[in-house]
């Protein structure tokens, strides 16, 4: 790919979202069944062993270059198949170690920021536990812990930080595997882009939200009504809107960066 950074318009943000329902409609259950793997790939390390969670932090910058691949396989006509998991590491030595040192990077960050906010109050997600490990959960007494002021505040810690976060490392992985860019450089640029296309990306996170709000409103309806026969509508509603939201990361970064992919995937079909 021939790598250069411009502006885009606001407008884009909707493009960005629109192309990935668009990769979505084209192979919805390879990209479903490769979501679902990484996802299972993310938990093992914390379920074998509690310490190793940060190992699972660590893998998510490489998550989302792995499905910014397999995005461009399904735009290229293809359909991604498993063995895109491993070919971020089948390029250079150089580039191997780049990602590794991104994702160790993301990972040790979010994990002080985790740190950070369990220690704002430590009293209060001890009591969380305690409430949560019980046979039989009161749900009053689940709602007052999730709502004591040391929990929020340190919800808004760990939110503030991953926002903060996305900003260097969203497109440093993909700069990495396609440029050949070193990290400082990778994170540079991707801080640069963000910064530039801010109103590009400010549109297509309130895009993202407002349909997370209006699927978690419909399904609360349905819910309401059906009682648990509404919970498989849940699973699934869950798992096509994520992969279709990291079905669209390819784009945002083709539109920051590159110029050789289609403008608008539904008009290439």
């Amino acid at each position: 790919m021939v790598l250069y950074l411009r502006k885009v318009g606001a407008a884009n943000g909707i493009k960005w979202v629109r192309n990935g329902w668009a990769v979505f409609r084209r192979r919805p259950f390879a990209l479903m069944a490769l979501y679902s793997f990484t996802c299972l790939m993310l938990t093992l390390p914390g379920l074998v062993l509690q310490p190793l969670g940060v190992l699972s932090l660590m893998l998510l910058p490489l998550f989302s270059l792995v499905f910014m691949l397999a995005s461009h396989v399904v735009v290229q006509g293809g359909t991604p198949a498993l063995g895109i998991l491993v070919i971020p590491f089948k390029i250079t030595a150089e580039r191997r170690r780049a990602q590794l040192l991104i994702g160790i990077g993301y990972g040790l960050l979010l994990f002080l920021a985790f740190q950070a906010a369990h220690g704002l109050d430590a009293t209060a997600w001890q009591k969380l536990g305690e409430v949560l490990s019980q046979e039989q959960p009161d749900p009053q007494a689940i709602e007052a812990a999730w709502s004591a002021p040391g929990i929020l505040n340190a919800m808004l810690l760990v939110a503030l930080a991953v926002t903060v976060l996305q900003i260097p490392f969203w497109h440093a992985p993909a700069l990495v595997h396609w440029g050949g860019h070193g990290v400082a450089q990778a994170l540079f640029s991707s801080t640069l882009a963000m910064w530039r296309n801010r109103a590009a990306f400010a549109v297509y996170a309130l895009v993202w939200l407002a349909i997370g709000l209006s699927c978690g409103l419909v399904l609360d309806i349905l819910a309401a009504l059906l009682g648990a026969v509404a919970m498989p509508l849940l699973f699934v509603a869950g798992l096509v809107t994520s992969t279709a939201f990291y079905g669209s990361l390819y784009f945002s970064f083709v539109d920051c960066f590159v110029t050789d992919t289609p403008e608008d995937i539904n008009r290439s079909a």
